[in-house]
């Protein structure tokens, strides 16, 4: 991850999970590992760093793996979070994504999409997921 991204990712790069970690074919994929973030409650700062992110690649078609390993519902309870990282892909990245692959999905993940998937937009949703 480029450390100019995020201001506090460069003090402590266990801050976010967020990063772009590879381009096929001009796509850039981009992982989140929720549980392996030390700041999961850092709305502000996790918003900052995935819009800086995505910024940088806005022109490039793009793929989002979300992985659920660890995830427990100390992390489903930043419902929040994930909603307004979904309403900044919605409103400013969705032209360009691609898809959204959710991978070790466990018990507390579930709980957690139970409760956005009412408001996910239709062209989200139907870019989601679920890889075993």
């Amino acid at each position: 991850m480029d450390m100019d991204i995020c201001l506090i990712c460069y003090h402590d790069p266990t801050s976010h999970s967020f990063s772009k970690v590879c381009e096929i074919d001009k796509v850039c994929h981009f992982y989140t590992k929720p549980a392996a973030a030390t700041k999961y409650h850092d709305q502000n700062g996790i918003l900052n760093h995935v819009n800086n992110l995505l910024n940088k690649y806005k022109e490039r078609n793009w793929v989002w793996t979300i992985d659920g390993t660890d995830f427990t519902m100390k992390h489903a309870l930043e419902v929040g979070t994930i909603r307004k990282i979904l309403k900044l892909i919605t409103k400013t990245y969705n032209d360009k994504l691609v898809e959204i692959k959710v991978i070790n999905m466990n018990k507390s993940m579930e709980y957690m999409y139970g409760i956005i998937r009412p408001f996910l937009n239709k062209d989200i949703s139907k870019k989601i997921k679920f890889v075993s």
